[in-house]
């Protein structure tokens, strides 16, 4: 049962990160810092 939670955490986390990155591409080609 932990390591479902800690799974799904880590999935939630991984999406987080991708779209972190996305973001900052974007705003990198818009000239404006990454956050």
């Amino acid at each position: 049962m932990k390591t479902e939670i800690l799974f799904e955490l880590n999935k939630l986390g991984q999406k987080r990160q991708l779209r972190q990155a996305e973001a900052s591409g974007v705003s990198g080609m818009l000239g404006g810092k990454p956050m």
